[in-house]
Order: structure tokens, then sequence, then C-alpha cells
């Protein structure tokens, strides 16, 4: 590994800052923080990569930040399918994990919740879905786990996954 690079003040505040995820062709990155300018306690918000540096913060608006708590943010290899935990959009409990699609350039779809049994009235978050869409991994403490937060496998329901994503790699 090499020495950890700080992203510089146009992603870090003195704020919180966390659960950073970057999209799959890199130009993206999505996190979660309270600094000021959002729309509640947590927003997820993004910074694009220019080639050189990061772009300044952007908050990723109000159909997916609200009052509450946004955060561990998901974009899927497909580039279209976004997951996230809310406190605040409606759920079954502590947060909850919700689905949003791309529908234009830089808009996205009212947030989905996932729903029973994968929602739960304990926290669930972090979420990672497989390329092919099927299957999902989430942290939750629900009761009957281990012991605080636990990470469950699943099957994704079909009206909440996303499109596949096929990678190939080659040379010429």
């Amino acid at each position: 590994w090499t020495a950890p690079v700080n992203l510089g003040a146009n992603v870090n505040t003195r704020n919180w800052e966390s659960y950073p995820m970057l999209s799959d062709d890199g130009k993206t990155l999505y996190f979660s923080s309270n600094r000021m300018a959002g729309k509640g306690g947590r927003d997820i918000w993004y910074c694009k990569w220019n080639g050189e540096s990061w772009s300044k913060a952007q908050n990723m608006g109000s159909t997916i930040n609200t009052p509450g708590d946004e955060m561990a943010p998901f974009l899927h290899a497909d580039g279209e399918s976004f997951y996230f935990a809310s406190t605040y959009h409606p759920g079954f409990g502590k947060s909850d994990l919700f689905v949003s699609y791309k529908n234009d350039k830089e808009g996205w779809t009212e947030p989905k919740n996932l729903g029973f049994p994968l929602n739960s009235s304990s926290e669930d978050q972090g979420i990672f879905i497989a390329a092919n869409g099927k299957r999902a991994f989430y942290s939750s403490d629900r009761e009957g786990g281990l012991g605080g937060s636990d990470l469950y496998e699943f099957e994704l329901p079909k009206e909440v996954r996303p499109r596949i994503a096929t990678f190939l790699r080659g040379r010429v």
C-alpha cells in the first residue's frame, strides 16, 4: 500500500466526512458529510475528478438529502443505480436502505425503500451490490446477530436491482 494522501480542501473540511465511495470510472467521489450548506444533519456530497484534482464538493440535492442523515452511498457499476442509508426518508427503523435511479444528466428519481425484511427497526446501512445485481451485502445491528453491527448477505429483490454490469479487459 502507498501512504495515504489527503484529498484537499475541495473534499475535506473541519467537519465530519466519511463513507467515501468512488464510481467505477474513478471520476466521481461520493461521501457523507455534516458540512455547512447541507440539507440536514449528514448529507451525501460528490466531487468530480478533472484529471489533476477533485472539484469542489457539491450536495446531491433534496431528492436524496433530507433534514435527517443520509450516509453510506453506493453507486452500482451500472452508473445509474444509487443506494444509500437514511434516517429521514420513510422507513422501518433507525436508518433504512434506499435506491434512486439516474433519470437525466444529473437528476435522480425519488428514493425507494428496499423494504422488509432487508430493512428493520434497527440501523441498516453500508450496502454493496455485486456487478450482476443479484447478491448484496450490508451492515445491521438487528437482533439475532453476533453483537454490534454484523454483515449480512442476501439476494436483492428484482424490483430494486440495478442493471447488470459487465467488464471487459484486453490488450490491443
